[in-house]
């Protein structure tokens, strides 16, 4: 998934918050992201399990993939962002 890759707390900071719930808390935020994305990686993962043979003898594979991952990426910092804001962070610089 997308989110597997990020990691550390994002540059968020909330007054009062140690490191650790602001870890937390963050992992809280891109779980509930993965969540709501999941139908949507869902499809991505049907299309490439029924097209993934066709795409690979013509060589796109890897680039309908990267499509893919570059589609649901600014989502998931949408939703993120959305969260730890809620949570009453904001990101620093």
């Amino acid at each position: 998934m997308v989110l597997a890759a990020c990691s550390g707390t994002g540059n968020w900071a909330r007054a009062g918050a140690d490191d650790e719930r602001i870890k937390q808390d963050y992992a809280a935020c891109q779980r509930q992201a993965s969540s709501e994305l999941s139908v949507d990686y869902n499809i991505d993962h049907d299309i490439l399990s029924t097209r993934g043979q066709d795409w690979q003898r013509n060589g796109i594979m890897t680039q309908k993939k990267m499509t893919m991952e570059s589609q649901d990426r600014p989502r998931a910092r949408d939703i993120t962002a959305q969260c730890m804001q809620s949570k009453g962070y904001s990101q620093g610089n």
